[in-house]
């Protein structure tokens, strides 16, 4: 298992990145974007997926307590949870509109705070499980994916995206980066890193079934000379 060299650190960084983007209009409105292209991806391979009356787990949904499930989850918030190890923060753009949207969206969803290493919930108990931009931030990926795979439903759907590099890439990030700017936020929010070849064996190596995923986006170039990019998978147990 690795570990990040501090991981107390690595979650003061992260904090004090969210406290900026909550006061950040188009931080905010990333996050919100970050979140549609998920669902965008999801439609594209599944259509209108059913989500009234479907349990739902999103793992590190993040501070602002949005996600893609306070979008596009259920609209009865006894359905919808989600867990987060930070605090869940007040958004203050100074754009009213925004900021009541994003209290709307936080009131659909039932934050508990807790790490996705150790979910406190029965085994295949959810119906879709949400891992979007987490994996490569946790202490260990290994677990969070064990556990997400132990408490969804059998035959449940598992929406997964991570940011990749390419080889060339990942190697530079390894070898290079992480030394030379040890001490940056990047570095330090990102103990992990993966490539499109690392991310679907450790999927698969935790259990699940790919069924879907956007490896067309990725030429064999891309793969390993291109520039980092985001990787999205639908799985089933």
């Amino acid at each position: 298992m690795y570990k990040s060299p501090d991981w107390q650190l690595a979650q003061k960084h992260e904090l004090n990145i969210w406290e900026m983007t909550s006061k950040s209009t188009w931080r905010v409105l990333s996050e919100l974007f970050e979140s549609s292209e998920l669902q965008s991806f999801i439609e594209s391979k599944l259509g209108d997926i059913e989500v009234e009356g479907k349990k739902i787990l999103e793992i590190g949904i993040g501070p602002l307590g949005i996600g893609w499930t306070g979008l596009f989850a259920s609209k009865d918030k006894e359905f919808n949870i989600a867990i987060e190890p930070l605090p869940i923060l007040t958004v203050n753009t100074g754009l009213l509109g925004l900021d009541e949207f994003i209290k709307y969206l936080q009131k659909r969803v039932d934050v508990v705070s807790g790490k996705g290493e150790n979910l406190k919930f029965p085994s295949e108990s959810f119906d879709i499980v949400v891992c979007n931009d987490v994996i490569d931030h946790v202490l260990d990926y290994h677990l969070v994916l064990k556990e997400g795979f132990r408490v969804l439903k059998k035959g449940g759907l598992f929406i997964f995206s991570v940011n990749i590099f390419s080889v060339f890439g990942n190697a530079k990030w390894n070898i290079y980066t992480k030394k030379r700017y040890s001490n940056s936020n990047n570095v330090l929010c990102h103990p992990h890193s993966f490539t499109y070849s690392t991310i679907y064996k450790v999927l698969k190596l935790s259990g699940f079934k790919i069924s879907h995923s956007n490896n067309s986006d990725f030429s064999i170039w891309k793969k390993i000379l291109g520039k980092s990019k985001k990787a999205r998978f639908l799985c089933t147990k």
